[in-house]
């Protein structure tokens, strides 16, 4: 499950990243509103994705840590 997660949270950043460069260019480039808009719609759900699998991580590695912790 955890290397699902790694693996999926990397899907996520470089997706991010591609649409924040299309956006950007997009931008600059001087393409309608709409296909700007379209872009950075994109980029927001996969930036709200890559939140989630974050906390997911978290989470995951608060749990092992308890789990396999070693008290004194």
């Amino acid at each position: 499950q955890q290397l699902g997660i790694a693996a999926g949270n990397r899907a996520v950043h470089l997706a991010v990243q591609q649409n924040y460069n299309q956006a950007v260019k997009a931008i600059n480039a001087g393409l309608s509103e709409k296909k700007a808009l379209s872009f950075l719609y994109k980029l927001e759900q996969f930036t709200l994705e890559l939140v989630q699998l974050n906390r997911e991580i978290l989470k995951l590695t608060q749990d092992f840590e308890q789990k396999f912790s070693t008290s004194q």
